[in-house]
């Protein structure tokens, strides 16, 4: 019985150092979690980043990073986030994902 218990102890041991590893501290809430991974997202400005700013957003590599500063250039600011789904390779799942990291 005493061998279970230090079984059980020590997997428990282990999942909560895992837990911390990846990034979820098992102390807090979920409405903690969720609002600490809120506050972390920086937005970019469509309209205003550069190059290396564009690629910061998830989702972006150079090519499309280059592909929005393209059609901002061929066309002016944008005028709504919802127009970034103009963009070659950027579709409306695409934009989805990533719109809450944008701001004009």
């Amino acid at each position: 019985m005493v061998a279970r218990k230090q079984s059980f102890i020590v997997l428990a041991s282990v999942l909560v150092a895992f837990l911390m590893m990846v990034g979820v501290n098992p102390a807090f809430s979920k409405e903690e979690r969720t609002a600490t991974s809120q506050t972390q997202i920086q937005q970019v400005n469509l309209n205003k980043a550069a190059l290396e700013e564009l690629e910061n957003i998830q989702g972006i590599g150079p090519v499309i990073a280059k592909r929005i500063i393209d059609y901002r250039t061929a066309n002016g600011s944008f005028k709504s986030l919802e127009e970034l789904s103009q963009v070659n390779g950027i579709g409306k799942v695409k934009y989805e994902k990533m719109k809450e990291q944008l701001t004009l």
